[in-house]
């Protein structure tokens, strides 16, 4: 609890244009694709819904993307259902979908694209393939860069490595150039009726060349402070793994030879991520930039899967029954065991993957590395406190405090004007460690930071774009910032509290600013199960006008 980035994309689900014309565009508010399903999910269901909405439409194109990602490499629909099961059920594929963010999105856009160029049913209609891979590709970079460049780079390689003629290959590529283009002109002009910019891959564009150019990440820790208490980096050598064994077996996995250019584009990606780590880029350490690996495993997987020898299809109904039953033990599951021995396991599982995928043991490769991701998630502090049951953590509760916050905006009247929050992020924090409700942690230049419940729910405010500071009632710069705006729109301040004097100090910090003119409109409280109590107090801020120069 207390992760601002979800919060960010709902801040731009609520209003784009305004937010966009206050505070200009960025990656958060121009990831096309996700921003209109939000927008639109956000128009027809109330917050707490529409957030459960749209993580169930991102989790069903997922599901369409593993569908024909199977399609397109296993032949016997028995063992392509146990397939798209087991993969769709486990806890890391879930994870991808259910907190908000963009990544399992952008996964499933990717897996489309690489599954249309891979498809044996489309042979013969370059036609085809080409324009619906450049168009999924297109949607994946407009969702988020990394898995929608790495889509491209692969369709691109398969089309090469499997050209049988200059003629089909050329049509082949022309057809992905011209779906991609027109996908993203398709996407600008969606933008800019959302009231953000025709080129909207600009602000992502700017931020990626800023964090390449720079000489480390300021968020990441060395690679020895987190890995061993995170096995969510299991995904780095399971994915090679499957590349061993795909490599291994390329004659059996790709007879027309479009799986050499997704092994060439898969290791080098697997090279990026090495490097990465050696230079503290850090792309392991953030369970949403680890989870981006799996658009390496996952279409690797179901070749092999796909090239078992295995033929049994009582054999299949029994390992989609054992896969049911595993997935369902381990969702109930709240590990807590040493480490060393989760990391033994999990290294060992890798093993059993590569002998059996090696061996062409299709269902025995499959129930480990199924297995090994799955242990992975309920043994890693980040990801377990998503996904299990018991857990108060849950993202529900944050979703329901801000729509009450949302709520009591509306009720003061002053949902057409600008908000701003205030809170003592120390004294929140406090309070909820000592309601058992966990909160989210941030390194940052060498501090860490801890984010409590007000800050994952002023996110979807817009967080620190709107905020007047995070040390109420201590003035700070962010208050001065947010004063000079006034003059734009009215503005109306939303102040937050676990102890109802601290927002009476923040209100009379407020009053004695001399630049400004305060009128209280709404004095409530929030009560939510599992949560503490919550004082809200909203003010309505003015500037107060200079007096008149007298001529001399």
């Amino acid at each position: 609890m207390g992760w601002v980035d979800p919060g960010l994309y709902i801040f731009n689900f609520l209003n784009p244009a305004q937010n966009i014309a206050d505070y200009g565009a960025n990656y958060h508010s121009t990831r096309i694709p996700f921003i209109f399903l939000g927008w639109l999910s956000y128009r027809v269901f109330e917050p707490v819904l529409a957030q459960q909405m749209l993580a169930n439409l991102c989790y069903l194109i997922g599901l369409a993307s593993l569908l024909c990602v199977a399609r397109a490499s296993i032949a016997r629909p028995a063992l392509r259902l146990v397939f798209v099961l087991a993969i769709a059920l486990s806890p890391i594929w879930v994870r991808c979908f259910v907190e908000g963010y963009v990544d399992g999105l952008a996964i499933a856009f990717a897996l489309l694209g690489i599954a249309a160029a891979l498809s044996k049913r489309l042979d013969g209609s370059e036609a085809v393939r080409g324009p619906a891979a450049g168009a999924a590709a297109a949607f994946a970079v407009a969702t988020h860069p990394v898995p929608g460049v790495f889509a491209s780079a692969a369709i691109f390689m398969i089309f090469i490595a499997g050209a049988t003629g200059w003629r089909r290959l050329s049509i082949a590529l022309l057809g992905a150039f011209c779906g991609g283009l027109a996908s993203l002109v398709f996407l600008g002009l969606v933008s800019s009726w959302l009231g953000g910019p025709f080129l909207f891959l600009l602000p992502s564009a700017e931020t990626g060349a800023r964090g390449l150019n720079a000489s480390g990440s300021s968020f990441v820790l060395p690679l020895s402070a987190w890995v061993h208490e995170g096995p969510r980096a299991i995904l780095a050598p399971l994915a090679l793994v499957v590349v061993m064994a795909a490599a291994l077996l390329r004659r059996g996995v790709g007879p027309d030879r479009r799986v050499y250019g997704l092994l060439l584009v898969s290791c080098l990606a697997l090279g990026i991520v090495a490097l990465a780590e050696v230079h503290q880029r850090g792309p392991l350490q953030f369970r949403f930039y680890a989870s981006y690996l799996l658009v390496i495993f996952i279409p690797f997987c179901a070749l092999l899967v796909g090239a078992g020898r295995d033929a049994n299809s009582r054999k299949d109904a029994a390992l989609a029954a054992a896969l049911a039953l595993l997935l369902l033990l381990i969702w109930r599951w709240d590990a807590s065991v040493s480490f060393d021995v989760v990391w033994a396991l999990l290294l060992g599982g890798c093993l059993l993957t590569l002998i059996a995928f090696a061996l062409r043991r299709a269902r025995m490769g499959l129930l480990a590395a199924v297995s090994v991701l799955s242990l992975a998630v309920v043994t890693d502090g980040e990801l377990a406190k998503t996904l299990t049951v018991n857990n108060p953590a849950k993202p529900r509760l944050q979703a329901q405090f801000a729509a009450r916050i949302h709520d009591a905006v509306i009720a003061a009247g002053v949902s057409d004007q600008r908000i701003v929050t205030w809170f003592n992020r120390e004294s929140a924090e406090r309070a909820t460690s000592s309601r058992a409700v966990s909160s989210y942690r941030l390194y940052f230049a060498g501090t860490t930071y801890k984010f409590s419940l007000f800050d994952g729910a002023t996110a979807s405010m817009g967080w620190d774009l709107t905020s007047l500071g995070f040390e109420m009632p201590k003035p700070e710069g962010a208050l001065y910032r947010q004063l000079a705006m006034l003059a734009k729109r009215p503005t109306a301040a939303v102040l937050l509290c676990i102890d109802a004097a601290e927002c009476r100090r923040g209100a009379l910090q407020l009053a004695l600013e001399p630049s400004l003119i305060v009128s209280e409109r709404l004095t409530t409280r929030i009560e939510i199960p599992d949560l503490p109590i919550v004082h809200l107090v909203i003010i309505e801020m003015a500037s107060r006008p200079r007096p008149a120069t007298r001529p001399s």
